[in-house]
């Protein structure tokens, strides 16, 4: 019951980050109605696994989403979703990096690396390892 407790409230720490957020009747979190940034929180069971889909479903809001017509609000949004998934996840990842992260990591591309990259607090290097070892020569 605890660990259910601790993964409802960190879904609610998360949401509160994003005025207007709302979990839908189908069971997904709308962080942000307005450009359909999303996730489904249905039939999540752990911590770990919050943590891997707010890294493969709103990586991409961080850096490369352009859901506006002018450059410089689509710059504000990515922004402001990058401040607040780095304040939820207790990290300080600039545009590029997260573009890192979203290359490798985003749309659930790849969730054994994702999950690695979560148990290890975030750490890039574990992203810039498997990226090195994809493009060596065999």
């Amino acid at each position: 019951m605890k660990q259910r407790d601790d993964l409802k409230r960190s879904i609610d720490e998360f949401a509160a980050l994003f005025p207007n957020s709302f979990v839908n009747e189908i069971g997904e979190l709308i962080l942000v109605p307005k450009t359909n940034l999303y996730f489904k929180v249905e039939g999540i069971t752990s911590i770990e696994e919050l943590l891997c889909k707010i890294v493969e479903w709103c990586s991409r809001d961080a850096c490369k989403s352009e859901p506006f017509y002018h450059s410089w609000r689509n710059k504000q949004y990515q922004q402001k979703v990058r401040d607040n998934i780095n304040e939820f996840l207790g990290v300080d990842f600039s545009e590029e990096e997260w573009l890192l992260v979203y290359e490798y990591l985003g749309n659930n591309n790849n969730r054994p690396l994702c999950e690695e990259f979560v148990r290890s607090d975030f750490d890039l290097n574990i992203i810039k390892k498997y990226k090195g070892k994809k493009y060596e020569k065999v």
